[in-house]
């Protein structure tokens, strides 16, 4: 199903950054060989022009990052720091830097806990509806009950697809076009879970939503069931997704 992304997390900005720095990290080696200044804006000129390759590869990763197509955006991270790695060697092998060689590891090692962080970051449950928007039937086979309110208005109903800690994805029986400050309420063993969220993705048809939680507010009253403790009841019971098959 393809969605649109509104809601983009840390790591995808730390993934930005991290390219940027790639980009950053390739130029002071350049710099370092030629013995040139940063300030030098005809030593930059050159630079790009003569990588211009490079410096679209690196723009295109960014641009694709923002996606958050899956494996898209692995393959590109892998082959930013690929190419990186690569050239790096080679100006290591020409003049060698003992500067470069620390950087370079801590680059390696950052790189590396990145990518897991990332691989963690896209299986979130809003970027995941578990199911095709080619379904013929209602995709669920255990489905549990949420509407969607805006302050007391109630704008959606539907159910549950796909849940993690951090949000979930919604099956909406109409489609809605949601906006402003939203609400869910979750209808779970005659109980009632609400929690704000934001939109994080949407599908083409408005009838398919990703939702990131917002933090609870500490002034809620006390007795209000928020996510966590729907979270922490769906879990003990060993309650998982389960799809129509």
């Amino acid at each position: 199903m393809k969605l649109k992304i509104y809601y983009r997390s840390p790591v995808v900005w730390n993934m930005v950054l991290f390219v940027f720095f790639s980009f950053i990290f390739i130029y002071f080696q350049h710099l370092s060989m030629t013995s040139a200044t940063v300030v030098e804006k005809k030593v930059f000129e050159t630079f790009v022009s003569e990588k211009i390759f490079l410096v679209g590869f690196y723009l295109l990763s960014i641009l694709l990052f923002f996606t958050h197509y899956k494996l898209v955006t692995s393959v590109f991270f892998r082959m930013t720091v690929f190419i990186t790695l690569v050239l790096t060697a080679i100006n290591l092998s020409e003049d060698f830097s003992k500067l470069s060689l620390i950087i370079l590891f801590f680059y390696s090692l950052f790189s590396f806990y990145l990518y897991q962080f990332f691989s963690v970051d896209i299986k979130e449950s809003y970027y995941n509806p578990q199911y095709s928007s080619n379904s013929l039937f209602e995709p669920m086979l255990k489905k549990i009950k949420i509407e969607i309110w805006q302050a007391e208005s109630l704008v959606a109903t539907g159910f549950l697809t796909n849940w993690s800690q951090e949000g979930c994805f919604a099956y909406l029986y109409e489609s809605a076009a949601l906006k402003g400050k939203l609400s869910l309420k979750v209808f779970f063993l005659d109980h009632i879970f609400e929690q704000n969220f934001l939109i994080a993705t949407m599908s083409k048809d408005k009838s398919n939503y990703g939702l990131k939680f917002k933090a609870a507010k500490k002034e809620k009253k006390l007795n209000l069931l928020g996510w966590k403790q729907f979270y922490e009841i769906i879990e003990e019971m060993g309650y998982k997704p389960e799809l129509l098959k």
